[in-house]
């Protein structure tokens, strides 16, 4: 990217970039972000994000929402910082989402520019390039909406959630909704100055944030993995030895997943000291048990939230690797958040009651995928549910009733996968003659095959 411009962004700094900030000021020549054998100091990483967020000023993006529309790279981790630091609200828009998907929440949030790598913003309708910065380029959005939802708040970020009406949910998160997790992470944390955390997940989910502001804001260094190394296990792990990686933040699945090739894992190969799951419930195999056997200086925590709340509660499992529990605890509240939890019976956390599901670390609403097949004429009626019996053989699969004899069972999954963004995309369609009803004439997802 290029030198910082003159038009000069917002001098008041929200808290978690004050403390970014800071860090630039006590050691400006300490490593902030590694990827793809490209290397940030904290001083380079606050000048181009100081030149992304001159661009987006002079652009009149301040007090607006910016789409990130960016593979994963240090431009991700710049783009994120400037956007806020110029004073807008980002909303991520997954380069790995179906043009339909990203034109509808681009459009339900109001965003009025873009800011992506040159490639996918090609292939993104309605948008025109109006600047750029070496592979940057800042796009705007022919007759923008006007945002709505936001008086008087004091938007940092909207992320989108499955939506129970079949389209996605924009979720407003204030500054402060940003601050507490991030201050009370650096606080409980075992990493600190100095030690490397991985860039894990995707911008659309709101943990990246987490990823990004505990690092940054630690004096650490973030180390991102690209695309084929986050879906492949072996890569990842071979990442996270290759670059001594110190903390992970994963979905439960993926740790599980990891676990299977961390046969070697020791404290001198892998300098790991905190691994933190969240997304999925956390059951302890005995595949998790060995890695962490392998590794006492580690420590697995797990963190539980919605995407409303963020982070709401976390539970350290003690040291003794052997008293574990198969189902441990969500644990208690995190500093400045209230957690209230009960059923109709007075107690204990179970699940969801509605038709909400958790998969890879994504929360799905079943009902927003339902609508394509639905909407198909061969179909008569569809219900999507989570199977599989093992975490990490879950998968989403559709069952279709259909309209008549010449439905294709291929051809609607091959539709289904071509419109749907990866994470909620249906694995398998089964045909079936009916969809068994409750008595008041709901479906009913409980006896329906999940194995």
């Amino acid at each position: 990217m290029a030198a910082p411009l003159d038009t000069a962004p917002p001098t008041a700094l929200p808290p978690v970039l004050a403390r970014v900030a800071e860090r630039v000021a006590r050691h400006p020549h300490a490593e902030a972000v590694r990827a793809e054998g490209r290397v940030l100091t904290y001083r380079e990483l606050w000048d181009e994000t100081e030149a992304v967020a001159g661009r987006l000023v002079a652009l009149g993006a301040s007090g607006g929402r910016v789409g990130l529309h960016l593979e994963r790279s240090a431009d991700l981790v710049v783009a994120i910082l400037a956007v806020l630091r110029a004073g807008a609200v980002a909303v991520p828009l997954d380069v790995s989402y179906p043009a339909d998907r990203l034109v509808y929440m681009r459009d339900n949030t109001g965003v009025g520019l873009v800011i992506g790598h040159r490639g996918p913003v090609g292939r993104f309708a309605g948008l025109s390039v109006v600047d750029e910065l070496g592979d940057v380029v800042f796009a705007r959005v022919a007759d923008a909406a006007e945002p709505t939802g936001a008086e008087g708040l004091d938007l940092a970020y909207v992320v989108y959630t499955s939506g129970s009406t079949g389209l996605p949910k924009g979720v407003l998160h204030e500054h402060h909704n940003l601050e507490n997790p991030v201050a009370w992470q650096i606080e409980v944390s075992r990493c600190g100055e100095g030690d490397r955390a991985l860039q894990f997940a995707p911008a659309s989910f709101d943990v990246v944030l987490q990823e990004v502001f505990t690092a940054l804001g630690e004096g650490g260094a973030l180390v991102c993995c690209d695309e084929d190394e986050r879906l492949e296990p072996q890569l990842l792990w071979d990442l996270v030895e290759r670059e001594r990686v110190n903390r992970l933040f994963l979905p439960f699945v993926v740790l599980q997943s990891l676990a299977l090739f961390a046969e070697d894992a020791s404290p001198r190969a892998h300098p790991l000291r905190e691994v933190l799951t969240t997304a999925e419930q956390m059951q302890i195999s005995e595949r998790i048990r060995a890695l962490s056997t392998r590794l006492p200086d580690c420590r697995l925590v797990n963190q539980w939230g919605t995407t409303e709340t963020h982070v709401s509660t976390w539970h350290e499992l003690p040291e003794d690797v052997a008293s574990w529990p198969v189902l441990p605890s969500i644990g208690r509240a995190v500093r400045g958040s209230a957690v209230r939890v009960c059923d109709d019976a007075g107690l204990e956390y179970q699940g969801r009651r509605d038709t909400q599901v958790k998969l890879r670390g994504f929360r799905i609403e079943p009902g927003e995928i339902e609508t394509l097949p639905n909407s198909m004429p061969e179909v008569s009626a569809a219900v999507v549910v989570l199977a599989g019996g093992a975490t990490e053989d879950r998968h989403l699969r559709a069952h279709v009733v259909p309209s008549g004899a010449d439905f294709d069972p291929a051809a609607a999954l091959a539709a289904l996968r071509g419109r749907l963004p990866e994470h909620v995309a249906p694995r398998k369609v089964e045909l079936a003659e009916s969809l068994p009803r409750t008595p008041s004439g709901k479906v009913d997802r409980r006896t329906i095959s999940t194995r």
